[in-house]
């Protein structure tokens, strides 16, 4: 099938011929359920282990800075839950939803307990249905993957009270710094990956969403620049895929690097970058 793309009112672009609900939830059942372990890798080096403490690290520490709390936390999207067991092994009661549990079971095991398996909207009806709020409430490379993104804000505003955050974490995807280099010639929209992804936030972008869905922003953030070795032809990895590896790695390093140094330093790093547009990944702190 050939999608199209719009750009949404808001500023973000989107698929413009979506699946159906019907055609999008058979897609992840074989995606999933089929062959699950294809979603995940099957074993991870301790520096990458230390990447994911770090981004789990970030947000904690973000949170103390602006004063909010983390006693419990809803996260939707959980995967193989290396975000889940930071704040786990730090007393937060879980309440966790993913399609699948088989990154869970082959990684953190002993987080099952706490995972629902199905849809994120099924999983924030039955959390309204028993009148559960949430200190922290979390959604990483979720928000692009559904069909109404807006719809899934307002069911998730229910299980928020007065102090609660939101944590949103979304590719940033058509941000200024990736026309610079597609104007170049230094890459093509390689982001573009429908059926997966059907909407395209950026760190500016992302935030106009977050207001126009009645949320105030506490923070906004990006990380590691990866994007940066497409400026040069020999670590362009968009060009010559094997370059992929290294290029990554170079990421692991200096975020656990900058985590180390100073997390509060780093906090206020990513949030400049912000904006900037000037990182892979875009993390927005919201609140009611």
């Amino acid at each position: 099938m050939t999608y199209q793309l719009r750009r949404h009112a808001l500023g973000y672009m989107e698929i413009e011929n979506k699946p159906s609900a019907t055609e999008l939830s058979a897609y992840y059942e074989r995606r999933y359920f089929q062959a699950p372990t294809g979603q995940y890798q099957t074993d991870y080096s301790e520096a990458e282990l230390d990447y994911f403490r770090a981004k789990a690290q970030l947000c904690s520490q973000t949170l103390e800075l602006y004063n909010r709390r983390a006693e419990t936390l809803l996260e939707l999207g959980s995967g193989e839950g290396f975000f889940a067991d930071y704040f786990y092994q730090r007393g937060t009661t879980l309440t966790l939803n993913d399609l699948s549990s088989a990154g869970m079971e082959r990684f953190n095991p002993h987080l099952l307990p706490y995972l629902a398996t199905g849809d994120a909207l099924q999983a924030l009806e039955d959390q309204i249905t028993s009148k559960k709020r949430f200190d922290l409430i979390t959604l990483d490379n979720v928000l692009e993957h559904v069909l109404d993104p807006a719809a899934l804000i307002e069911r998730i505003k229910p299980v928020m009270h007065a102090g609660s955050t939101l944590r949103i974490t979304v590719p940033n995807d058509y941000s200024s710094f990736q026309d610079l280099l597609e104007a170049g010639g230094m890459t093509t929209p390689t982001w573009v990956a429908p059926p997966d992804h059907l909407s395209y936030f950026n760190a500016s972008n992302l935030k106009d969403f977050i207001r126009a869905a009645g949320l105030k922003i506490v923070s906004c953030q990006v990380d590691f620049p990866i994007e940066v070795f497409l400026a040069n032809a020999h670590s362009n990895y968009a060009k010559n895929r094997s370059l992929g590896a290294e290029a990554h790695a170079a990421r692991v390093l200096c975020t656990q690097y900058l985590a180390q140094k100073d997390i509060t330093a780093y906090v206020r790093y990513c949030e400049a970058a912000a904006q900037l547009e000037f990182g892979r990944d875009t993390t927005l702190y919201a609140a009611l």
